[in-house]
């Protein structure tokens, strides 16, 4: 993830219960009582935000470029790839297995 202004992102765990993509497909940071987290949330929902005075013209938006496959409306649009979040704890897997488990679910896309 990265910040609007390219400043580095310090990282933080994913909030109890998160990665959950029922609740939406943007991920969020939420200040609590443990320190900062992260949280998947509705991309249209409000949220607050900090906001800084500058002289500089502001960013122009670029249109989205990437569209993901058919039938993958669970995977997340990033602005150069599509990505698929396993939220299923019974699905979990790293090192050599992840990227095999990656690789089938990529192949079956094309």
């Amino acid at each position: 993830f990265e910040r609007t202004d390219n400043l580095r992102l310090r990282l933080a765990p994913w909030d109890i219960g998160e990665p959950n993509l029922k609740n939406g497909n943007c991920v969020v940071l939420k200040i609590g009582r443990n320190g900062p987290a992260w949280y998947i949330d509705d991309c249209m929902k409000r949220k607050p935000i900090v906001c800084r005075l500058t002289n500089e013209e502001p960013m122009s938006m670029v249109p989205q470029t990437v569209r993901c496959p058919d039938g993958k409306e669970d995977w997340i649009l990033g602005e150069t790839h599509c990505y698929h979040l396993v939220s299923n704890i019974s699905m979990f897997s790293s090192g050599f297995k992840a990227d095999h488990d990656c690789f089938k679910v990529s192949i079956k896309v094309f």
